[in-house]
């Protein structure tokens, strides 16, 4: 990068800071809280088993229900400029008077997201509360420092387990890879939510070659899937698929039946043929010819994306 465009830099590291303060601030009040709101936000982190070890791996905060509780700290610090604040995505501007500033995050848990090296380049949020209207997960809009292709969660946690295992797990969230490592499981990174990039993919090559798919065994998981180990094949890795029980996800899965029965999971992947095969086992696809037909076309263009001839 040429020095003649010093502004540039600065924004990016005042951006780091502004996530890593905010990720030190919604850990602090996750360990503050009291009251019907603490009983509510720890009964949840108690019925997934994530106790303090955890939440101090992962940095796993809280953000308050009160519309500018983030917001009215960092007014409080007077270290950052609210424009700053806005550009890394923790802040919005009220829609009928622009000049009113609410937090993006409010009563959720925080799960802040790392890059390779430990920075935190934005933030997932978990829906804690009926009433609350916004999806599940909510995360961090792109930014000058966290576009979602180009991350992987966990990854900063994870790479020397890969390089020592040689191979990685990937899984679809947060909560996934919190579960697995409390298991002992750590050479697991997850998509969180998008569907698996070139980035991505390029990302892991890095640290293995080997990767082990494991997704959700419902219809999304199954299509999500399948776009990845596209794109995984045409990156010429090695590809293999775990299935899981129907209705079992990662976390679900090790929290009820512990990680020797995991691992029996793992010694039992499927190369792609045996997955897809299966998938079409299971709708009964394998009764006419023109399903048999369907099934080989599907593996062949499978095939086709290897570059390895």
């Amino acid at each position: 990068k040429s020095y003649s465009d010093p502004d540039q830099t600065n924004e990016i590291s005042k951006l780091f800071e502004i996530n890593k303060a905010a990720a030190k601030y919604f850990f602090k009040n996750l360990e503050e809280l009291s009251g019907n709101e603490k009983e509510l936000v720890f009964n949840y982190l108690n019925k997934r088993s994530i106790d303090n070890k955890l939440r101090t791996k992962f940095g796993i905060g809280y953000a308050g229900k009160s519309w500018d509780n983030l917001f009215n700290h960092f007014l409080e610090e007077d270290i950052f400029k609210k424009e700053d604040i806005e550009k890394a995505g923790l802040i919005l501007r009220n829609d009928k008077d622009e000049s009113k500033l609410y937090d993006r995050f409010r009563g959720r848990l925080m799960f802040p997201i790392f890059n390779e090296s430990d920075k935190v380049v934005g933030f997932g949020g978990r829906k804690l509360f009926e009433d609350d209207l916004g999806g599940k997960y909510i995360n961090s809009p792109e930014s000058k420092i966290y576009s979602k292709s180009k991350i992987l969660y966990g990854l900063n946690f994870a790479k020397e387990k890969i390089r020592f295992f040689d191979y990685v797990i990937l899984v679809e969230g947060y909560m996934d890879i919190v579960s697995l490592s409390k298991n002992g499981i750590e050479n697991v990174v997850a998509s969180s939510g998008t569907a698996l990039s070139e980035d991505q993919v390029k990302l892991i090559s890095r640290y293995t070659k080997n990767i082990f798919i494991l997704f959700d065994s419902d219809f999304a998981g199954i299509k999500a899937a399948k776009r990845g180990i596209e794109i995984i094949l045409e990156a010429g890795l090695e590809l293999n698929v775990i299935s899981l029980p129907d209705g079992e996800d990662p976390d679900s899965f090790i929290n009820k039946f512990g990680k020797e029965e995991f691992e029996k999971f793992l010694k039992n992947k499927k190369t792609v043929i045996n997955f897809i095969a299966e998938l079409y086992e299971k709708e009964g696809k394998f009764e006419t010819v023109s399903d048999k037909t369907e099934f080989i076309k599907e593996i062949i263009g499978y095939i086709g994306k290897i570059p390895d001839t």
